[in-house]
């Protein structure tokens, strides 16, 4: 990452924004052939933690019919809820390409014992406030409510299993860039990667599906980003890895962006930002 901060002492909070620049962490760029991505939004994250509570017992001598297996009841609620979501998310517009994973299923003390008590962290991402609402609004209903109402089996067919869903840390809101200085980002990737002919995207309009300092600095002053392609859409990993040519196509952007909002010429792309963008070679 490499953010910079410009001071503006005719701006109440002193500084004119933010801009910072970044790896995607993740394959869009690649698969559309784009050296460079404008970032719109950075996601908002919700984290919340899905508790079953069942009755722990011996593996051998509790016969199924009188089991409350909370690791099962995880698992039905985990396959449960993923089906209705991709019911209501069966389009990346329907959701804002909103995503969801269940990372985390603790409970089981040995291969011998039935779970007691089981829990599932369930983390959502969405560029939009909206998809997260309704993301959170089915986990809770799932969890919740009266599951026959909703159509579905119960958590358990034997010993009923009590479920509770809270938030695990406070939720983090979806950040939109600001306008003028997303403009001036784009502006400068258009002269920094302009479209290599059939094939080639040049730049791409895209949210950040990761978190970034840019979110919480958005509340405080503008923000924008700008991201260069991740290989293979690899990150946190020791194979991530991204070409020296889109680094150094991605610098020459930063720079011309950075300059672009000091003349305070970001409507347009002007003969000024072209020249500056040159001070690092292609």
């Amino acid at each position: 990452a490499a953010p910079v901060l410009y001071w503006d002492s005719a701006r109440p909070a002193g500084f004119s924004g933010y801009l910072e620049a970044h790896i995607e962490q993740g394959p869009r760029l690649e698969a559309a052939n784009a050296s460079l991505g404008v970032v719109t939004a950075v996601v908002g994250l919700r984290q919340m933690r899905v508790s079953f509570l069942g009755r722990q017992d011996h593996a051998g001598g509790c016969e199924m019919p009188e089991r409350a297996d909370a690791a099962l009841a995880a698992m039905r609620y985990a396959s449960g809820l993923d089906a209705a979501l991709r019911r209501v998310c069966d389009a990346p517009e329907a959701c804002d390409g909103a995503v969801w994973t269940f990372p985390d299923l603790t409970g089981f003390v040995s291969h011998s014992t039935i779970p007691g008590e089981a829990n599932l962290t369930l983390q959502f991402r969405a560029p939009t406030e909206a998809p997260m609402e309704e993301i959170e609004r089915l986990a809770r209903s799932h969890c919740e409510a009266d599951r026959s109402a909703l159509g579905l089996p119960p958590l358990s067919h034997a010993r009923p299993v009590r479920c509770t869903i809270v938030h695990e840390r406070p939720p983090v809101r979806a950040a939109p860039m600001d306008d003028e200085m997303r403009s001036c980002v784009e502006a400068a990737a258009r002269i920094a990667a302009p479209s290599a002919g059939a094939g080639a995207a040049g730049t791409l309009a895209m949210p950040s599906r990761a978190v970034h300092d840019a979110s919480p600095v958005a509340t405080r002053m503008p923000a924008a980003m700008l991201f260069v392609p991740s290989v293979g859409g690899v990150s946190h990993s020791f194979d991530e890895h991204t070409h020296d040519k889109d680094l150094a196509l991605g610098a020459r952007a930063f720079v011309g962006a950075a300059a672009g909002i000091v003349l305070q010429q970001c409507a347009a792309t002007p003969p000024e930002l072209g020249r500056v963008s040159t001070v690092i070679p292609a």
